[in-house]
């Protein structure tokens, strides 16, 4: 049993969000690593991180990780919890090519290159629409970075869209999707007979 996250761009797999999940699911492994910054090298990372372990798994992901998330349940049947996400991340990252420091670091910097912005959309051409039973979305209305209202015209058959009034881009209330995280990953033990 695995509860994937992934993390947003420019951050790292050792944020508070990892500390939440890990505490409030004893006995499943809890994996956030810090992903590779080229998409494709963090698609075939994340994927054979999933092929090595026991399912059932749940694979969460915020911002940019949210884009990578709906890509893992497209590719792999894999449930998507997706938070505040960057779905088509190549519009907003143009501006950040160049050289870019890590959030929650002592100044660590990583390259982020117009190659990466061209392998965003080719994981975007990649993925087939994913199963709406799949997809739970869970969206801030004050989210300062990105335009969450037309996800429901765009994903209608989603399992769920819930909206929060607040909790910003880097969803502050995090803690409270803990009993929505668990009622998805029970769905998924049953389903696997556990």
């Amino acid at each position: 049993m695995m509860i994937l996250y992934l993390h947003g761009f420019a951050s790292t797999g050792e944020g508070g969000k990892w500390g939440i999940l890990r505490d409030a699911f004893p006995g499943v492994d809890v994996q956030s690593p810090t992903l590779p910054d080229d998409p494709i090298d963090c698609m075939e990372f994340v994927a054979d991180l999933l092929s090595n372990a026991d399912e059932p798994h749940v694979v969460i992901g915020t911002s940019l990780g949210g884009f990578y998330a709906y890509h893992i349940a497209s590719m792999l049947n894999v449930p998507a919890i997706i938070i505040n996400p960057s779905m088509e991340p190549w519009l907003g990252l143009e501006e950040a090519v160049g050289t870019v420091e890590r959030f929650d670091t002592d100044g660590e910097t990583f390259e982020w290159t117009q190659q990466h912005i061209e392998n965003l959309k080719v994981l975007a051409m990649q993925s087939a629409r994913a199963p709406g039973e799949l997809i739970h979305f869970f969206l801030a209305r004050d989210d300062e970075l990105l335009d969450h209202t037309g996800i429901p015209d765009e994903y209608p058959e989603a399992a769920s869209i819930r909206w929060f009034e607040d909790g910003g881009h880097r969803f502050e209330r995090f803690a409270e999707l803990v009993p929505a995280i668990r009622e998805i990953f029970a769905s998924r033990k049953r389903l696997w007979g556990e």
